[in-house]
């Protein structure tokens, strides 16, 4: 979900400027009209203990799903039978599609958006539920602009108060007294409150949920709403309960099946994301409308971490068109009699047999870290304005990478929007439609924000705790004093402090979360080092066998 332990340096300025200076682009519920269609799919592998709450969430929806799917990846316990249960006991109707043996959740997720024809495709996560029961409605808002092409709420950790909340106002009066599924939800319950004392905080994981309480506020509150009004669009997806355009999705799978197959980095949602991005699609976080996501053990976080900041790390490399992207770009409008540009390329396969098995890391969530310029990266003029939807092109804009997966050189397709004129701020011709599901190539923006700055940024400050080691290391030997690396560690701790309260909501809350917070932050420091050692020797040998 996040870039693990981010120095909030770099990111900070962008995001501070974008908080004191530039407005947000609000999505209102509209009144009456048709509604883009949605299937939800949920893939679930051994979630008997949370899909009851995933499933209740849905069927509790203002705009409930047409279609919902939960894709069984080959569980051992009860999630299809829970799963059939709650077709027959809740107001919606619910497919399984079953697997004979886990094949992972982009396999699932591949399946249902090119078999289903809605016009979205919602993926939420077997772990998590959506706390808001007008969840759907607010994020498929965005999605009547043509170029929006992911939406999300805001993300937090399950806590045992936020589940009986849930069940009380909403599950209890859905599900019969006798039911099966009714007595796991109230068995993890009532397990998860007779806990006390200091031994029953740790066995609850109640210092972890604490520490992503604080990190989670602050990634999405500060540095997420940052971003999104400086570039009217976030990096990627925020992947426990998201909603996709389905069809610019397929388009991504397809244009990527030959050279990476399911292997999209170690953190999916990441790679689709920047995909999306690299594109001039745009992954759009609606503030006002919440999820409740369940948190790993202190030893599944570290794991955590590893595929989140390596999945970014991973994207950013593959992406490099995206992430040196510095100034605001412009696309030709001419085209190929076919519809093309005449610039792509065949893919570049990746050998997934003999390349090198990465080392085992666990395989339920996903992260993102970034990179920055010198002297044109702080260039705060870099107001878009808002175009209307819709391209001029046949086909999505897709950066160069020597690199990249499935795309080249855009240079002969993007040129540099002037910096020195008042052409800053740019309109594309036409009025805003949803596009037809069959044809989201037309989407692409003709102008296209400067996310290098913000993927640079947290490329570099994802560097503090490296920095950290070395001034150690320095210190030791009597090359710098100690007190620097005190000032650093400090200066961090007090920058985190004032973003918490800058954000304004649940001030005391997440005080009595901050020494959780730092403590296991400072347990993830190594991570991050590993993180970025371990992607940089992949990239110096040729390993890009990277796969969740």
């Amino acid at each position: 979900m996040a870039t693990p332990l981010p120095f909030p340096g770099l990111s900070a300025l962008l995001a501070s400027y974008a908080k004191l200076f530039k407005s947000r682009q609000s999505y209102p519920l509209a009144d009456g009209g048709d509604r883009p269609t949605i299937t939800a799919i949920i893939p679930a592998l051994n979630e008997e203990r949370t899909i009851p709450y995933a499933l209740s969430s849905l069927a509790i929806q203002t705009v409930t799903p047409d279609r919902i799917i939960v894709v069984d990846d080959g569980s051992t316990d009860d999630t299809a039978t829970i799963t059939r249960e709650l077709d027959d006991e809740l107001d919606v109707s619910i497919e399984v599609w079953q697997h004979d043996e886990p094949m992972g959740k982009t396999v699932g997720v591949k399946e249902v958006a090119r078999s289903v024809e809605t016009d979205t495709l919602f993926v939420l996560d077997a772990d998590t539920f959506l706390e808001a029961d007008d969840y759907l409605e607010r994020v498929l808002v965005p999605h009547i602009e043509s170029d929006v092409a992911s939406s999300f709420g805001i993300a937090y950790p399950t806590e045992t108060a936020s589940k009986r909340e849930f069940h009380d106002d909403f599950s209890s009066d859905l599900l019969p007294a006798e039911s099966i599924t009714r007595t796991h939800i109230e068995d993890d319950l009532d397990a998860a409150e007779s806990r006390s004392g200091p031994l029953g905080y740790f066995r609850s994981n109640a210092p972890v949920v604490q520490y992503r309480n604080v990190s989670y506020h602050v990634e999405q509150r500060f540095f997420g709403d940052g971003f999104f009004r400086l570039f009217d669009s976030g990096l990627f997806p925020v992947g426990c309960a998201v909603m996709y355009d389905r069809a610019k999705l397929v388009s991504v799978f397809d244009d990527y099946e030959e050279s990476l197959g399911n292997d999209l980095t170690n953190s999916e949602d990441i790679f689709i994301g920047f995909a999306f991005c690299d594109r001039g699609w745009k992954n759009v976080q609606v503030e006002d409308t919440y999820m409740r996501s369940d948190i790993p053990g202190l030893k599944r976080t570290f794991k955590q971490n590893y595929l989140w900041g390596s999945g970014f790390l991973q994207s950013a490399y593959y992406f490099k068109g995206l992430t040196t992207r510095y100034r605001k770009r412009k696309r030709e409008t001419e085209t190929e009699p076919n519809g093309s540009d005449g610039n792509r390329a065949e893919p570049e396969s990746v050998d997934t047999e003999t390349q090198s098995e990465p080392e085992s890391v666990d395989t339920e969530t996903q992260s993102e870290p970034e990179s920055v310029d010198t002297e044109t990266q702080f260039e705060f003029d870099m107001d878009v304005k808002e175009t209307d939807s819709g391209s001029e092109s046949d086909t999505p804009d897709e950066s160069d990478s020597p690199d990249s997966p499935a795309v080249t050189e855009d240079a002969d397709r993007l040129v540099s929007a002037e910096s020195n004129t008042d052409t800053d701020e740019a309109t594309v011709d036409g009025e805003t439609e949803r596009a037809d599901s069959s044809s989201s190539d037309d989407d692409a923006a003709s102008v296209q924000p400067p996310l290098g700055r913000a993927i640079t940024a947290r490329l570099i400050d994802g560097l503090y705790p490296t920095t950290i080691l070395v001034f150690l290391v320095l210190s030791y030997f009597g090359v710098i004093g100690l007190e620097i690396v005190g000032f650093l560690v400090l200066w961090e701790l007090t920058l985190y402090t004032v973003l918490v309260i800058a954000t304004r909501s649940k001030r005391v809350h997440f005080a009595r979360n901050f020494v959780p917070f730092v403590l296991i932050r400072t347990m993830m420091m190594p991570v991050l080092t590993y993180t970025y050692l371990r992607v940089a020797t992949d990239v110096v040998t040729g390993n890009r066998n990277w796969r969740k």
